[in-house]
């Protein structure tokens, strides 16, 4: 049972429960605005050997300010429970948005993919990376601004990496075969799969079932479709460069994608017009069974408060060191 208030903050409605949290929009009495709070389970935590994980996400979140990530309002600390105040974001995730229809113009999708790189560059430029970028994992505000959340599998101190973690079909290969990794260079790699998906509503490889996907990423057969013609797929065929050493730092494509989007010439204008032409855009219904109830984190406080959408889009996240 949620309080009815904690500090200036004064519970509406109750909208969502995790394995270890559950989820309350509330009034901020003192900003007269609403807000979301997670509210974690001290005990449950604790019994479960999740604190590591719990204080490294609040350790991470208060490092970072920025558009294209969820502000912190505040973090209450009670005997039972860590309450973590948050900007409420209404308007459901980016599959939300495809599976349900709601039409964006190709410039639309590319600003999208701009503002969560920038997210991206962000985090990396103060040595953080995310570990679990995927179109769940982007929720937009009341404005539909895009915006990075779920810092469960963030880190710092990102070379040489050896936890298994994230979900499978956004993973890079090098996670996969459990090499040592550098995290930076694999959220690039998620991000290129995620900015094809944003730009194609489909994957850029053939994408039966994650057994296949991991088969196929072990012997380096998998078979890439990439629907972006021109720089757009040029950019993204740099994120899934097989040997991370060879894909682009987040700053650098930031500043390709920022000289495409800012370029008039007849160039890039017959580009976004080859992509509006060729792209085929079937519905996302990827679903699998999760048997991952080990960590809820930041994500629910958005799935959970993005009642009004109707995702059919489910995959399994992992964590193992």
């Amino acid at each position: 049972m949620i309080p009815g208030c904690a500090g200036r903050y004064r519970f509406v409605k109750f909208v969502g429960q995790g394995a270890f949290s559950k989820i309350a929009v509330a009034e901020d009495l003192k900003l007269h605005k609403e807000v979301a709070v997670k509210i974690l389970d001290r005990r449950q935590i604790w019994e479960n050997g999740l604190l590591e994980y719990t204080e490294r996400e609040l350790r991470l979140i208060q490092r970072m300010n920025h558009p294209s990530l969820p502000a912190v309002q505040d973090i209450i600390y009670d005997e039972s429970s860590i309450m973590i105040v948050m900007e409420y974001l209404p308007n459901g995730t980016i599959i939300d948005s495809l599976n349900n229809k709601i039409f964006m113009t190709l410039n639309e999708r590319i600003e999208i993919c701009y503002k969560i790189l920038e997210g991206i560059a962000y985090m990396h430029e103060r040595g953080i990376a995310h570990r679990d970028i995927k179109p769940e994992n982007i929720v937009f505000d009341l404005d539909n601004n895009p915006k990075i959340v779920d810092f469960g599998f963030s880190c710092d101190h990102c070379d040489n990496k050896r936890t298994f973690c994230g979900t499978p079909v956004y993973m890079a290969p090098e996670i996969i075969l459990r090499k040592n990794y550098h995290a930076m260079k694999a959220d690039i790699w998620s991000f290129g799969v995620t900015a094809h998906i944003i730009l194609t509503m489909a994957f850029p490889f053939k994408f039966i079932n994650e057994a296949k996907y991991f088969k196929d990423i072990k012997n380096c057969s998998l078979e890439k479709y990439n629907l972006c013609p021109g720089l757009l797929g040029k950019y993204i065929d740099m994120c899934l460069e097989y040997d991370p050493s060879k894909r682009p730092t987040a700053s650098e494509l930031l500043a390709l994608f920022s000289r495409f989007l800012d370029d008039k010439s007849p160039k890039v204008s017959n580009t976004c017009k080859n992509v509006t032409n060729k792209i085929k855009v079937p519905q996302l219904n990827v679903q699998s069974k999760s048997n991952n109830n080990h960590f809820k984190t930041g994500r629910d406080i958005y799935t959970g408060l993005a009642i009004k959408a109707k995702a059919n889009y489910r995959l399994r996240r992992v964590s193992s060191v």
